[in-house]
């Protein structure tokens, strides 16, 4: 019953394409209210750790200038304005934010942020096709984590450069949900360049 009061209210309000992330146990009920698969959406968990090489000098920490171009970079593999989301995660947690750049160009950004048991790493976006890059923005934040503390990074399952990475680095994956859509769709994301997802309920 919420569930349908929620979608006729976002219907009245001329929303035309509806999302959520649903574990797999429950994904049954959505089906029946018209919601369809998009992709499964991984979680994996591993620990943070000094002593990675990963030094870049494209890579820096983030700062208040940047947030306009990254929030835009941003828009481009998640397909909407998420500058609010990129704003606030930045004041709450700047020290865990990193973005790389090639010349005046971003091709890449990291945020993480403080969990009850650990942290939680997202997002990571980076041009897909330099995959390196965002392997270096997860090694270098995870060097600026307490160590040896839970870091938990959610990605799509498309992404298979994204598990690679993470594989790589010693996560393991320990569930995940299933991205579903109900109404139009958009297709205005691109989820070769999401490397992390900064949570289920932000994308």
């Amino acid at each position: 019953m919420l569930m349908k009061k929620a979608v006729a209210y976002l219907l009245g309000r001329g929303v035309e394409t509806t999302r959520l992330e649903a574990v797999p146990e429950i994904a049954d009920l959505y089906r029946k209210m018209g919601f369809v698969e998009e992709y499964d959406s991984l979680r994996f968990v591993g620990k943070s750790r000094k002593g990675l090489s990963a030094r870049d000098e494209r890579i820096q920490s983030m700062n208040n200038g940047m947030l306009a171009d990254i929030a835009s970079f941003d828009s481009q593999y998640f397909g909407a304005d998420r500058s609010k989301v990129v704003s606030r995660l930045f004041q709450e947690y700047s020290e865990y934010c990193f973005v790389s750049r090639s010349g005046s160009t971003i091709d890449g950004y990291v945020m993480c942020r403080k969990a009850d048991a650990g942290y939680k790493l997202g997002p990571l976006v980076c041009d897909p096709t330099n995959p390196n890059i965002a392997k270096k923005l997860l090694v270098i934040c995870m060097s600026a984590l307490e160590q040896e503390m839970s870091v938990y990074v959610g990605v799509p399952a498309s992404n298979r450069a994204a598990i690679k990475i993470l594989m790589e680095l010693v996560f393991e994956q320990y569930s995940k949900s299933i991205r579903m859509r109900l109404g139009k769709d958009t297709a205005n994301d691109d989820v070769r360049g999401v490397f992390a997802i900064g949570g289920p309920m932000k994308g």
